[in-house]
Order: structure tokens, then C-alpha cells, then sequence
């Protein structure tokens, strides 16, 4: 089994739908060439690393919204660690494009893979569970992440036109079409 796959079709489908005026950067599971770090402050050292994320889109008004893919890793830490480092962040950082603020409203979208679940397992309940808590909790006090979106998904399913793919496409759609602020 591809222990990647699924981040190559999501980064393959964002390089497809990422609108006019919009920055894709993608890391190197998801195809790209670079790591994609966030950070607490403008100074980007180790001690202001917050989190590597899969991927993330940019315009003039900063990030818009940041993609991560769990491939195998559905308990509530990692997917609630990830969401909330990623909402501590203020900017991404690296040299090809220098710092990029984070937008006052950041869509942080979370594509979930469900094959390896056990049949009639629990982890499909508990992660709607974590995600309906999650946005209810959004915005947060301090932060820029402003809406959370989990889209369940397997490699063989992203296409943009129907399922997971059309749900990834129409949430990125949607929230890059708002002001963000």
C-alpha cells in the first residue's frame, strides 16, 4: 500500500483548482519541492516553529487556507494538534517566498483517509464528533483560523467534479470567494 498516495492526489487536485491570484505551495509528500512551516512570529527561528503543514494558499490579503492530509493518524490528538498549531501561527516563512502573513480568516481544511479503519469502527463518529466541536469552537479568541472543514477521502475518489474532490474544491471555492475580515 502507498503510504503517500493520498497526499499526492490532494496536492495534484489543489494544483488543478488553485484559483487566478492565488500562491499554491505544496510540500514534498503532496509533490511539491519544499517543507511549508508556520510560525508564531515574523522572526523565523526553531523556537518560533509552530507546525509543517501539507499545504497552504496565498493571496495579497496572506494565507487563505492551509490543507493537511491524515493518512493514518485519526485519533482526536492529531487531528485537533494540528488544527490548533496551525491557529497559533501569525505567518509562513521560507525563502522562496519570504514571510506571508496569515489572513484574518484562514480555512483550515483536514482531509481524513478512512481506509485503514476497522469495519464498524467508532473513528468515523468520534472524528464528525471532533469536527462539529471544532467549528463550533472557531473563530478562536487569538488566531486566524476562522472555519475547519474535514473532507473523508481516498486517493482514487479526488477528482474535482464529484465526492471528496468536489467538497475539497467547493470549500477552498467558497471561502477564497469571501473578504477575509
Amino acid at each position: 500500500m502507498d503510504s503517500k498516495a493520498l497526499h499526492r492526489a490532494v496536492g495534484g487536485l489543489l494544483t488543478r483548482i488553485c484559483p487566478r491570484g492565488c500562491t499554491l505551495v505544496l510540500d514534498k509528500d503532496c509533490g511539491g519541492d519544499q517543507h511549508v512551516p508556520l510560525f508564531v512570529s515574523r522572526d523565523s527561528h526553531r523556537y518560533t516553529a509552530c507546525c509543517k503543514v501539507d499545504a497552504l494558499l496565498f493571496d495579497p490579503d496572506g494565507v487563505r487556507a492551509v490543507v493537511e492530509v491524515e493518512e493514518s493518524n485519526l485519533r482526536p490528538t492529531q487531528l485537533c494538534g494540528k488544527l490548533l498549531t496551525t491557529a497559533l501561527a501569525t505567518v509562513y516563512c521560507h525563502r522562496r517566498h519570504n514571510v506571508i502573513p496569515m489572513s484574518r480568516s484562514v480555512l483550515f481544511v483536514q482531509v481524513l483517509d478512512p481506509s485503514r479503519l476497522k469495519r464498524n469502527t467508532a473513528k468515523l463518529k468520534q472524528a464528525q464528533k471532533l469536527g462539529d466541536a471544532i467549528s463550533e469552537l472557531l473563530p478562536l479568541k487569538r488566531g486566524s483560523v476562522t472555519r475547519y472543514q474535514p473532507v473523508w477521502a481516498v486517493a482514487s475518489t479526488l477528482v474535482v467534479n464529484s465526492g471528496p474532490g468536489k467538497q475539497l474544491f467547493e470549500a477552498i471555492r467558497s471561502h477564497l470567494s469571501t473578504s477575509p475580515g
